[in-house]
């Protein structure tokens, strides 16, 4: 008996709302293996996309001191005679 079989065999035996999730299972195992397989390259070339189209925004410390930095021209043009 191969593995299909086995399986078919063992979830005729299950209650129907059992066979429903081993049915959901497979499905779910499935749609895993279809997914495209991630390689280091693919990764690589996804994280230099995505830091390509943020490379003109800051990062948050970036803004922060950014903002600082214009706070602290305002105060010292505002003490300066």
């Amino acid at each position: 008996m191969d593995m299909p079989e086995q399986v078919a065999k063992l979830c005729q035996g299950l209650p129907p709302e059992k066979q429903e999730e081993v049915l959901d299972f497979v499905e779910f195992l499935v749609s895993r293996q279809a997914h495209t397989t991630w390689t280091v390259e693919k990764r690589q070339e996804a994280v230099a996309r995505t830091m390509g189209c943020l490379s003109h925004t800051r990062t948050s410390s970036e803004a922060f001191a950014q903002r600082k930095q214009d706070e602290k021209s305002r105060e010292e043009r505002w003490w300066k005679p």
